[in-house]
Formats: C-alpha cells, sequence, structure tokens
C-alpha cells in the first residue's frame, strides 16, 4: 500500500507537499490520504520516510492517544531528508504519542529537519540518551509536552552533536535521566529553548532540569526552571559546554551543590534571570565568579553575582536593599509555585501584592532599560525589552522591562477632569486612563479625606484601561484629585500607577433669575353703543312728549345721566322737530339747573336752581332705556336743542361716555 502510494506521488518533477493523515487506529482505506482514511501513525511515517526528497511532507495528527510498537532505533524512525517533515496536531486536537515505557518513541536522523507541534510525548523509554526523541538533524519542537519520558542521557530529549534543537512554548515535566544527566534533556549540539517551563524533572548526577556537555551550546531564554532535582550537581542545569540563560527564572530546584546551576567552566552565563530562592545547596557552584554577569540579574542566596562588582542593574542577594536585603524582598514579590497565569506554559508570577508585605518597591519590577541587549539574540533581537515574556507578553514599545521570565508590565496612569471649573452640586466627572489598557483592577480616586470623591469612588473598576468618578461638591474652593491604579489584582499581569494631581475649581451657584415681571392686567374696559334719544319734546301747542334715551353697556355698571343744552342752537328754536337730527352738532352747552324758569331769581331760588338735573342708575351690561321724565322731575325745559351726557364707570373701575341729542320745541302761537 506505501508503495503504490509514494510511487503515484513522486511522478511530479515538480517538488510538493504531501499531506498524510494519521490517527490512533486506521480507518477507511487507510491510505492515509484523508481523515476519513487515516492511516497508523507507524504507517505514516513509513510514507514519509520513502517520499521524494523534493517534496514536503506534513503529517496531520488527529486527537486520540498513539500506543506505539517498540522499533530500532525508535518507534517512530525518520530517514527522510526532504526539505521538512512536520507532524502536527490537527485542528482543535490533542494527540499523544505514548511509549508506553517500552520504546524511545521519535528518532531523527543526520539531514532531516522535522517539526513537532502540538503533540504530548508520553512514557517514553531508552537505555541510552533522550527517552522521548534523538535527534541528530534539525528539530523544531513547538507547543509540546513532555511528561514521565526516562532516558540514560537526556530524559526526554537527547540533541546529538552536529544536531540542532529548536524549542518553543514547550513543558518538561516529570522526565528522568538514569544514568548521568539532562532530566528534561541533554544537548551535544546547538539547542536553543524558548518560552517553556523545565519543571520537576530528575538526574541522579549531574543537571535535573538540563545538561550541557563539552561542544554542546544551550541558549535559554524567557522560560522557567523550577522543581528539578540532581543527585549531585546542578539541580537545575550543569555545564560543561556553553550555556545562556537570559530572561529567565530559576526557582526551587535541588542539588548538593549548584542548585541553580553548577559548571565546570566559565561558559555560563546569567542576563536579566532571576535566581530565586532554591530548595537545597548554594544556588551557584563554583560560587561567585564561575557564572558570567551578563547585567540585570538579581540572586537570592549570593552566590551567583559578585558581591563587590556586580555587573550593571545586577545584585547580589545578601547586598542591604533598604532595611532588608534583595534576596529577602525579591522573594516576597515571587508567587510561590509554577501556575498556570496565561500563555502555553506555567510561570512563577511577579506578584503586585508581596508576602510577606513591604513598602520596598520590587527589585525585579521596571529596572531593565530598552537600551539593554542580551547576549544572544531570539529572532534576531537583542534588546532585552523587545522580546516576549515566557508567555508571549510583549512591553509596551519605549517602556522599560522586568528581570525574569514574567513579565509584570509597568503602567501610566493619567487623569482628566470633565471641566476645570464647575457650579456647587453640578456633577463633574473624573475619567483615569491606564496604559496599556488594562482590563481588571481598580482605580481609587482621591481628592482628600472626607470628600465626595474619596468617599464615593475608593474602588472603581478598570475596563479597557480606563475608569470614572463622577461627584458633585456642595461647597465652595478648590479641589485637588489624583487616581490611582491598584494593578490587575491575581492577574499579575500590569502593575499599579499613581497620576498627577488634577484641579477643579466649585464656583458659588448663582441665585436664580428673578421671575419675569407679571404683566399688568389689561385696562378694564367698557363700551356704550346704540345711544338713541326721540327727537324732540313738545309740539306745536307746547304739549309734553315723552324723550325716552336707549344705551348698551358691555359690562354692569353704573351710568350717570346728565342734562345739558346748547347755548346758541343753530337756526334758532324750532317749531318742527328736524327730519335729520345730527348727533353731535359743534357748539357749547352747559349743565341744566333743576327749576329754571326764570331769568332772575330770588336767593332761595336761585340755591335751589344750583342743583344740576344728573341721576345715576345701576345696570348690567346689554341694552337699556332710560325716560327724560326720571330726571326732570318738575322741571321744565325752554326751546333749544339738548343732550344727555351719559357718564359710565364699570363694576371694574372702566369708563366711558358717550350722548343723546334731542330737541324742545317752541310752541307755536295760536291762530286768532
Amino acid at each position: 500500500m506505501a508503495c503504490g502510494l509514494l510511487a503515484g506521488l513522486a511522478t511530479s518533477a515538480q517538488a510538493a507537499t504531501v499531506t498524510l493523515n494519521a490517527a490512533p487506529a486506521a480507518a477507511g482505506t487507510a491510505d492515509c490520504s484523508t481523515p476519513a482514511n487515516a492511516c497508523t501513525i507507524d504507517t505514516a511515517v513509513t510514507n514519509a520516510n520513502a517520499a521524494n526528497v523534493a517534496d514536503s511532507v506534513v503529517i496531520v495528527l488527529a486527537d486520540g492517544t498513539y500506543a506505539l510498537t517498540p522499533g530500532v532505533p525508535a518507534a517512530l524512525a525518520v530517514t527522510f531528508t526532504g526539505p521538512s517533515l512536520s507532524l502536527l496536531a490537527a485542528s482543535g486536537a490533542s494527540p499523544t504519542l505514548d511509549g508506553a515505557g517500552a520504546t524511545r518513541i521519535l528518532n531523527t536522523v543526520a539531514g532531516s529537519n522535522v517539526t513537532v507541534d502540538g503533540i504530548t510525548f508520553k512514557n517514553g523509554l531508552i537505555n541510552g540518551p533522550g527517552g522521548a526523541i534523538q535527534n541528530a538533524g534539525t528539530a523544531t519542537v513547538k507547543n509540546a509536552t513532555f511528561t514521565a519520558n526516562s532516558g540514560a542521557n537526556g530524559g526526554a530529549i537527547s540533541n546529538a552533536a552536529g544536531g540542532t534543537l529548536d524549542v518553543q512554548d514547550t513543558t518538561f515535566s516529570g522526565n528522568t535521566a538514569t544514568a548521568v544527566g539532562g532530566g528534561a534533556f541533554i544537548s551535544f549540539g546547538t539547542t536553543t529553548v524558548e518560552r517553556s517551563a523545565i519543571l520537576d524533572n530528575a538526574a541522579p548526577v549531574n543537571g535535573g532540569g538540563f545538561n550541557t556537555q563539552p561542544g554542546g551550546t544551550v541558549t535559554i531564554t524567557s522560560s522557567t526552571i523550577a522543581g528539578n532535582t540532581s543527585g549531585g550537581l546542578g539541580g537545575a542545569m550543569s555545564n560543561l559546554g556553553t550555556t545562556t540563560v537570559q530572561s529567565s527564572t530559576i526557582a526551587k530546584n535541588t542539588a548538593t551543590s549548584g542548585s541553580a546551576i553548577a559548571t565546570g567552566n566559565t561558559d555560563a552565563t546569567f542576563a536579566a534571570t532571576i535566581v530565586a530562592a532554591q530548595t537545597g545547596g548554594d544556588a551557584c557552584n563554583p560560587a561567585g565568579t564561575a557564572v558570567v554577569d551578563g547585567g540585570y540579574n538579581l540572586d537570592t542566596d549570593g552566590t551567583c553575582i559578585s558581591d563587590t562588582s556586580p555587573a550593571t542593574g545586577s545584585h547580589n542577594g545578601t547586598t542591604a536593599y533598604g532595611s532588608s536585603t534583595y534576596g529577602d524582598i525579591l522573594d516576597a514579590y515571587l508567587a510561590d509555585a509554577p501556575a498556570n497565569n496565561g500563555g502555553p506554559t506555567k510561570t512563577i508570577a511577579l506578584l503586585n501584592s508581596p508576602s510577606p508585605a513591604t513598602t520596598l518597591a520590587n527589585p525585579a519590577f521596571n529596572v531593565v532599560p530598552t537600551s539593554f541587549d542580551l547576549p544572544v539574540a531570539v529572532g534576531g533581537v537583542t534588546a532585552a525589552c523587545s522580546i516576549a515574556d515566557q508567555r508571549g507578553a510583549l512591553s509596551a514599545p519605549g517602556l522599560d522591562c522586568g528581570i525574569g521570565a514574567y513579565l509584570l508590565q509597568a503602567t501610566t496612569t493619567s487623569l482628566s477632569v470633565s471641566a476645570p471649573s464647575v457650579e456647587q452640586n453640578t456633577p463633574v466627572t473624573f475619567t483615569a486612563t491606564v496604559t496599556n489598557a488594562p482590563d481588571g483592577g481598580t482605580v481609587s480616586f482621591d481628592d482628600g479625606a472626607g470628600n465626595p470623591a474619596s468617599t464615593q469612588c475608593a474602588a472603581q473598576p478598570v475596563t479597557g484601561g480606563t475608569a470614572t468618578c463622577t461627584v458633585s461638591y456642595p461647597n465652595t474652593g478648590s479641589v485637588s484629585a489624583v487616581a490611582t491604579y491598584s494593578g490587575d489584582g491575581a492577574l499579575n499581569s500590569f502593575a499599579g500607577s499613581v497620576s498627577t494631581a488634577q484641579g477643579v475649581q466649585i464656583t458659588a451657584t448663582p441665585p436664580p433669575p428673578p421671575p419675569p415681571p407679571t404683566p399688568p392686567a389689561p385696562p378694564a374696559t367698557v363700551t356704550v353703543t346704540d345711544v338713541t334719544a326721540t327727537r324732540c319734546l313738545g309740539t306745536g301747542t307746547g304739549a309734553k312728549k315723552s324723550v325716552t334715551v336707549g344705551y348698551t353697556v358691555s359690562a354692569p355698571s353704573d351710568v350717570t345721566f346728565t342734562l345739558q343744552r346748547r347755548v346758541k342752537p343753530p337756526n334758532g328754536t324750532r317749531y318742527n322737530c328736524p327730519k335729520v337730527l345730527p348727533a353731535a352738532v359743534p357748539g357749547t352747552y352747559v349743565d341744566v339747573l333743576a327749576a329754571a324758569r326764570a331769568a332772575t331769581r330770588s336767593a332761595t331760588a336761585t340755591a335751589a336752581a344750583s342743583a344740576v338735573l344728573t341721576k345715576t342708575v345701576s345696570v348690567g351690561a346689554g341694552a337699556h332705556t332710560f325716560p327724560l321724565k326720571s330726571l326732570l322731575g318738575t322741571t321744565t325745559l325752554k326751546p333749544g336743542r339738548y343732550r344727555v351726557i351719559l357718564h359710565v364707570v364699570s363694576t371694574a373701575g372702566a369708563k366711558a361716555q358717550s350722548a343723546a341729542y334731542f330737541w324742545v320745541l317752541k310752541p307755536k302761537k295760536k291762530k286768532k
């Protein structure tokens, strides 16, 4: 089956990518062509080895555990030397290659180029180097897990002389070397490890974590090496070749001496690395000068860094730091053990809140300048603050960074206010902006003891880097506020920071404007309409004929009637009523006095005649009539033109005036 498949693939002269699908158990036609027709992993590797060397081969592993059959030199022996062979986990899958404590899992030959991504190697066993993988070619291991593997040297991986091994985002945990050293791996060739965790591995003699052999080179970057054990030297690592550890954290490893590192030469370099408290023996062996201090290192027990001539930014753990020592304060700011703090591997967090509590600043936090270069470039980058920490977190461009594998990012907090001046009891909003825009933690707004922001906004949540506080002030004056970011708490990704003060002026609330003046009530009005009078009084024989005044008022009123006579009537006196009686002929009128009968009067008659003919009546709104005889009484009018003046005063005080005109006729002479 394999030969037929590969013969078909090799007919093309042009290089191609061959994809093979593997599963824990064969399915369908088992020709490796599709997931539904998956073959076993050993068949896939056999087919890959037979592929055209001009091609690249990808083996996609479905989810599940692959029980491997022991083989020589390994269950899966790669001899393919084409451009590349990749063993990749299928999307969403977590395949496990299980050696069942009976076989080495993978072997790569010189000239091969193998990539492993997303696969767990478990229970590999060999009485030789590399319990899970023996590499003699070029091997890249990404997003993998090595656990419970065992080999004479290099419990999980042995990188042979001439081999190149690149490990990224991978965990080595619980692997064991049974002969000399390198519980996780041993390197005779060139090995680089980035953003990985080397935890709880063991060796009987040298290098519970890893071992660098003469001629071998190991570079560890942004990684945690913790909990490893050696029965002799080098709990975390032993070095006989060239070992560089940079931007990493070494903690709680155990050995009789050199719990962090035992080196047989001076080709071991630490840079921007934390050497925390170990659990047995001195941290560095030989102490003091064997490890090259590349700068910005911190140790706890003082055996790794010179106490008299440390490199720039480095501090011996026994050196005084404030009222304590660098070692004691460093330990207070480190978490007790590796944990899932984000990212693919476990890390030892750099804490926001030290334990035990201290007011001294974290000596590992934000102390590495952007200008500091690591001894070995990572992906072509040497600037320590430009590479990712173990979780993949990057410091903001242009900002300093910290020591070790865990980046607790520095923040800056700025404070703004919605208005520089507000009136009493008017809402004002303080906004704190925290860069790099964290989610988590709180901001405390402080505007002085007992003031509104201090009492109401002591712990405002931060979302997307912002927190707000809206308050109002009952009293006038100046207020100065600051904002303090707590850091993001248990997440421990962002450190706290404090803003500069922001001032607000509280001004008096102006009195309310007076109410608009009440417009004066419209003047009361009263109108008099339809004023009429019969035209004449008397006849040619002198007989009297009544005169009635008709009028209409618009509102309830008092109406005063006053009788007046024109002094010089036009056209003299009249014997007949005119057909048309003008209503307002110009002329001078005088009040008519009561009993005005004679041109001359006695004193008594004169007094009586002093009374003007006038009368007042009260009427409602509407049309009314007034008989002239009620005004005349016994008074006789002589011939002439007369008018009745109507003075109207409404009950609301409005006034109006009008007049009605009539004639008194001259009696005609009787014929003789």
